[in-house]
């Protein structure tokens, strides 16, 4: 029977159906019409399942045969087989890379990632940025496109986002090189093992305001084809669970909450008096160099 099979693939010019009818030997009948074999069948055999179990029927041919019955006679004289139809959705692209910008702050501890052997990470520093008026920090986040404007009002922040940019944007066709089998750095092509995922982070002093604004700045910036999935994440305004209780209070301390919650009236207005800010001394004391980010 295989052998049969295996000849039969290869002198394949049209529909071909095997019968195998108890009253006689078995016999290869050559038909135009996949309902005109019927008659060939055993009538216990007329139903469509038990004709299908008589059947051997290409698939390519099968959907000729639905589509347009015509075309068999082009098959019997030798003509080519028709294409299969493939549907939309089993030829759109497949997303294989993921780019993820995450903003988090200099003061709530380093970017930690659960598995970073499986990433390739970019980590950049925008403290040395210029903050936005600290009227307008205290009552927005890099969320806001006004506290944006302000961010990137100064050609340093533009220029310092175009490095990150380029920076980025050479790293993913480095990744997909990788993918590829192609080192771009080695003489030799390289076999294909390398992470999937891109993993940017963009630091500032409190992880709110500079560093929110260029990591909302950089996702609308890079270029990405169809292949790669961008999302962005901000870490100190969406604290994991484990982290809350540590972000709150350094937050309390930031904006005074903690001060005005265990002080005396008399001793908060001695502080007002003198100018002094909590939150203030906490910055200078813990981070002298950097710019205060309330």
């Amino acid at each position: 029977m295989n052998k049969c099979r295996g000849s039969f693939r290869k002198t394949f010019r049209g529909l071909i159906v095997k019968v195998s009818n108890t009253d006689s030997q078995p016999c290869w009948i050559p038909v135009k019409n996949l309902g005109s074999f019927l008659g060939y069948l055993p009538d216990h055999s007329r139903g469509l399942q038990d004709a299908l179990a008589h059947a051997l029927v290409t698939l390519r041919a099968a959907n000729a045969i639905d589509n347009d019955k015509g075309t068999m006679e082009d098959l019997e004289n030798g003509g080519p087989l028709p294409e299969t139809e493939v549907s939309p959705a089993t030829t759109q692209a497949v997303t294989t890379f993921e780019l993820v910008i995450i903003s988090y702050g200099h003061a709530h501890g380093p970017l930690t990632l659960p598995d970073p052997g499986a990433v390739e990470q970019l980590t950049f520093s925008v403290r040395s940025i210029k903050n936005p008026p600290a009227k307008l920090r205290r009552t927005h986040t890099g969320l806001s496109s006004h506290l944006r404007k302000e961010v990137m009002a100064s050609s340093a922040a533009v220029a310092r986002l175009g490095i990150i940019v380029g920076a980025v944007q050479t790293k993913m066709v480095e990744m997909k090189l990788a993918r590829e089998g192609v080192d771009p750095t080695a003489e030799s092509p390289s076999p294909p093992a390398a992470p999937s995922v891109l993993v940017v982070g963009i630091m500032c002093e409190r992880g709110k305001h500079r560093s929110v604004t260029f990591a909302e700045e950089l996702s609308r910036k890079i270029q990405a084809d169809d292949c790669w999935a961008v999302s962005v994440q901000h870490r100190e305004l969406d604290p994991p669970p484990h982290r809350t209780g540590a972000a709150i209070q350094d937050e309390d301390r930031l904006t005074g909450d903690v001060r005005a919650g265990n002080k005396p009236g008399k001793q908060r207005g001695l502080d007002r008096k003198k100018g002094k800010s909590s939150a203030r001394r906490f910055l200078q004391e813990d981070a002298p160099d950097a710019e205060e980010d309330v």
